[in-house]
């Protein structure tokens, strides 16, 4: 699971051997965290149980956490935004968090499109902004 304390899960088991995710209910939020391969069947299953939680229990955000991710291609980015688009027509803010530089150096080189992409240093910095947007939203102060 995480370290949140406020942490619930959705769906707390890993799915295939070379990839999978966590998936778990922080803030209100989902929280993906993925495992190894995004390639992976275990990553696809993954994603559709995530876009499942979301058309059964409509949320303002999903985080997808790829800080235990090593390395992603373009195939497997292309994969990322899909999942990303997806959730957002379904109502969900999609952000990432946890990119490791040398993954955030290749997307760039290779002119991949990043324009869409909101990502974060952190569960915890996504968390935070999610939180300050939601408040700013609601005509409130962030927290």
């Amino acid at each position: 699971m995480t370290g949140h304390p406020a942490a619930s899960s959705v769906d707390g088991t890993f799915t295939g051997g070379r990839g999978g995710a966590s998936i778990v209910q922080v803030d209100g939020c989902l929280l993906m965290s993925v495992q190894g391969d995004i390639a992976s069947d275990g990553f696809r299953a993954s994603g559709e149980r995530m876009l499942a939680a979301v058309r059964q229990q409509p949320r303002q955000a999903v985080i997808v956490d790829l800080s235990a991710v090593e390395v992603i291609d373009d195939v497997e980015f292309a994969a990322l935004l899909e999942l990303a688009a997806t959730s957002r027509m379904l109502g969900a803010r999609c952000v990432f968090s946890g990119l490791a530089p040398g993954i955030v150096a290749f997307l760039v080189s290779a002119d991949l499109p990043t324009e869409s992409v909101e990502a974060f240093r952190s569960v915890d910095d996504a968390l935070a902004a999610l939180r300050a947007s939601d408040a700013r939203a609601a005509g409130g102060v962030p927290a």
